[in-house]
């Protein structure tokens, strides 16, 4: 099995989802041949943007997990919610596993006929192969599933990169969280 070097925290490891010392999604982008550049520092810090207060929110979503319950972070603007980050136990079937650790989380990206604009955007970005792929003849929609691990600050960055590049937010926009139990 291939052995890799973590571009957060700098451990080895062999799992190509997320480090298994930090639980970085960033190996990932190793893994896809995707550049790190303007994202991370040589010392692996993050350098790219993300919105203030979305990390620490995160991170209470992942507080407030456990085995049964069904957390959910809610990301809105002007009463339009943007984006929506799971508890990964919530999209096992979207994520086409079962192997899921509780606390983790994913982004669920579901785009129907009516946002086919954004997903064209989302499709044009390099960090779409980090995703898994489904087609939903009911609803006529394609869903796109991440999961993050514990990794609260990839996900705030990537999930900042998505709402800059797919859904046209600027940096400067003041996004309003919630993170609820929906069990």
């Amino acid at each position: 099995m291939q052995t890799i070097k973590c571009n957060s925290c700098g451990a080895s490891g062999q799992n190509i989802q997320n480090c298994e010392f930090c639980g970085s999604l960033f190996v990932r982008y190793n893994n896809l041949g995707l550049s790190l550049t303007n994202v991370l520092s040589d010392k692996g810090e993050l350098t790219g943007f993300v919105f203030p207060g979305l990390e620490n929110e995160l991170k209470k979503n992942l507080s407030m997990q456990t085995d049964t319950n069904f957390i959910v972070t809610d990301i809105e603007f002007l009463n339009i919610n943007y984006a929506q980050i799971v508890a990964s136990n919530m999209v096992i079937d979207l994520l086409q596993t079962s192997n899921i650790t509780v606390p983790s989380i994913s982004i669920h990206l579901p785009f129907t006929e009516d946002r086919e604009a954004e997903h064209y955007k989302f499709s044009c970005l390099k960090e779409k192969t980090l995703f898994k792929h489904s087609y939903n003849n009911e609803f006529s929609c394609h869903d796109y599933i991440m999961e993050f691990g514990k990794d609260a600050l990839g996900a705030a960055y990537l999930v900042s990169k998505l709402l800059i590049e797919v859904e046209g937010l600027n940096r400067s926009t003041s996004l309003i969280y919630k993170t609820s139990d929906y069990s």
